[in-house]
């Protein structure tokens, strides 16, 4: 029987989470809060004694995950897949804004068609993208591993 385990770790705060901005794919730090998060939680992580240590490649996850790597000794790998949803022109914005700017997208997006503000991708589309990451990594997480995955809310929650 396997005993394999698998953490879901999202990164630590950063300014425009504190601003309400949308980050999506726009690359932005941790702030120093944040920072104080990833280390908090990885002293707890370590004690799992991650086999491996997975993140996004956007900033804010892979500082995290890294401050995890220092802690365990452990090299971080850097996966494009598990980066946050692409939320397109809504990147950058508050939700009001988002509202001003496009009023008809937002609420077509809230109706559920996603497809109506410029250059992002679904909620399927993300999740999608994520789970095939995941799948790949754990292909090989042997029996008793812990793989740490480092990622995004919106990505987490539908992958």
């Amino acid at each position: 029987m396997s005993t394999r385990q698998v953490v879901l770790w999202r990164h630590g705060r950063t300014a425009w989470n504190v601003a309400g901005r949308v980050q999506g794919q726009s690359d932005v730090p941790l702030d120093d809060v944040g920072r104080v998060q990833a280390r908090d939680a990885a002293a707890r992580l370590a004690a799992l004694r991650p086999y491996r240590i997975v993140s996004s490649d956007l900033v804010r996850a892979s500082e995290t995950a890294q401050i995890l790597g220092d802690v365990t000794s452990q090299e971080v790998e850097l996966d494009v897949r598990l980066r946050e949803m692409d939320f397109g022109a809504r990147e950058g914005l508050t939700w009001h804004e988002a509202w001003q700017q496009f009023p008809e997208g937002m609420q077509a997006w809230i109706d559920g068609d996603e497809t109506q503000i410029p250059g992002g991708e679904t909620h399927r589309q993300a999740g999608e993208r994520f789970a095939a990451a995941l799948h790949d990594h754990l292909q090989d997480l042997p029996n008793r591993g812990v793989l740490v995955v480092v990622a995004h809310g919106a990505v987490l929650r539908t992958g």
